[in-house]
């Protein structure tokens, strides 16, 4: 939910008074997770063919299982099918 968070560095829009920050409406948004840490993964993960389990992701980024899990389940690729 928007306005939720509390960023680091907002950014104001010169014609209006709109202020957010460079993550907002991205899955980077409301995570205190570092940006190189992010990037990292999704590196990882479009490097790598087959996508590991979540305790390989922790041990390389230096992040807790749930982390790891929370950032691949973000970055994972969606093919537009849902399993139900």
């Amino acid at each position: 939910m928007p306005g939720t968070c509390a960023a680091a560095v907002l950014f104001e829009c010169a014609s209006c008074p709109y202020q957010g920050s460079l993550s907002a409406w991205s899955i980077l948004s409301c995570t205190s997770t570092d940006l190189r840490k992010w990037l990292l993964e999704i590196w990882l993960l479009a490097s790598s063919k087959k996508a590991p389990s979540a305790a390989e992701p922790a041990r390389q980024l230096g992040v807790t299982v749930k982390t790891a899990w929370l950032m691949r389940r973000k970055t994972r690729p969606r093919d537009g099918s849902s399993r139900r």
